[in-house]
């Protein structure tokens, strides 16, 4: 099975995972989160991402995907196509994305291999952390969220659930990701 967490930056995507690699593993899978892909390479990112870089995490984020899910019960991705995309369009904004149609039509695809795709909505009120590597402007951020809900539709996707930064919200997603994932699980055994 494999889960995509997925949204604008500095919304709560890492932490989310990290709690529902805790409770899939309660239950007993196997299971792995690897970090992001952007963050292991040296590219020009965020207000400097390009088409070549685009397009080089997008293969990157698909062999890191395939290498991993035939190892694992679940694999959590902590970010994906989408938030790749979304990058993409706001480079392509300023002229400098991925032209290659191709490539959209292969991140569309590869967005389908998701089982559930969860949503982090983002809190403004919570400030960004300021780490060397995301962007401390809220309103690129602001920007960035648009391209990410226009790259969903790009790719196709809809979210199978969603979550914002409060306890209640983050628990809810996970109970009914467990219970989803259950469920498929059972219906593969029977």
């Amino acid at each position: 099975m494999k889960i995509l967490v997925t949204g604008t930056y500095s919304s709560g995507k890492t932490s989310f995972c990290h709690k529902l690699l805790r409770a899939c593993e309660r239950q007993g899978w196997k299971t792995r989160c690897p970090i992001e892909v952007a963050r292991s390479v040296e590219l020009p990112l965020n207000t400097k991402q390009d088409g070549e870089a685009s397009s080089f995490l997008i293969g990157m984020q698909m062999a890191m995907e395939r290498e991993l899910v035939s190892l694992c019960d679940v694999l959590i991705c902590d970010r994906g196509m989408p938030d790749i995309w979304s990058h993409n369009l706001m480079s392509a904004s300023k002229g400098s994305g991925v032209k290659n149609l191709g490539i959209k039509s292969i991140s569309r695809e590869w967005s389908s291999s998701y089982d559930i795709v969860i949503q982090s909505i983002c809190n403004y009120k919570i400030e960004i952390p300021l780490d060397g590597f995301r962007v401390g402007d809220k309103t690129y951020r602001k920007k960035l969220e648009l391209f990410h809900r226009e790259a969903m539709i790009d790719l196709s996707m809809a979210p199978t659930f969603s979550f914002d930064h409060t306890k209640n919200s983050v628990e809810t997603a996970i109970k009914r990701t467990v219970c989803y994932l259950r469920a498929r699980t059972e219906s593969r055994i029977s």
